[in-house]
């Protein structure tokens, strides 16, 4: 079972592109932000044997990147993708507003119970992404490192530490760092070595 488990957030998207809802959409990868991430491989203190990734692109292209160094393929996992924003994928909060205000009212007064227009519910994504971090944190693979998402990220920040998703909004994963979790050796759980990491 997963012993030591790395996060990575994905590499910045292009400065144009960034500070919008960016879920199943691409839109592409910072070349400088990309290039942080072949500077990670040096702060694991224990060699990944496994390295999974979302499907998406930005995710793919980094972990691509960060596996690189130690000559691993790359496994893509379906439920490690962003949250589906449906028809606010791509936009500011202020475009969603003006585009959808009503949406925009129902999502800020529901909540977790807020579904996205064409997309997926929030309690939806939750649960899988509790469903992935059991799933791999139970893999016989001793060290693992896990390119995904913002939203993906800070719900499983939560679950390392033992926490209720509704403190995922505490945490903000920066994108092209690495943190690691290393489990207790009693077993009771698992402890945060790391945060936010850049070298």
């Amino acid at each position: 079972m997963a012993d030591v488990v790395y996060l990575i957030r994905h590499a910045a998207p292009p400065q144009h592109r960034r500070n919008r809802f960016w879920g199943r959409g691409d839109p592409g990868v910072d070349a400088a932000s990309l290039a942080e991430v072949r500077t990670l491989p040096p702060l694991a203190w224990e060699r990944p044997t496994l390295v999974l990734s979302s499907p998406l692109d930005r995710a793919v292209q980094t972990a691509t990147a960060f596996a690189a160094a130690f000559s691993l393929d790359v496994r893509r996992e379906d439920d490690l993708a962003e949250a589906d924003f449906g028809r606010f994928d791509g936009l500011t909060f202020a475009e969603i507003e003006q585009r959808f205000p009503e949406d925009a009212s129902r999502w800020m007064r529901e909540g977790d119970d807020f579904t996205f227009p064409g997309g997926e519910s929030v309690a939806g994504f939750l649960a899988r992404t509790e469903q992935a971090w059991r799933r791999i944190t139970a893999l016989p693979d001793e060290a693992v490192a896990v390119v995904s998402h913002g939203g993906v990220l800070a719900g499983w920040l939560c679950l390392f530490l033992g926490m209720d998703f509704s403190h995922r909004f505490a945490f903000r994963p920066v994108c092209a760092a690495l943190s690691g979790f290393l489990r207790k050796r009693d077993g009771s759980g698992w402890e945060m070595v790391f945060f936010n990491n850049k070298a």
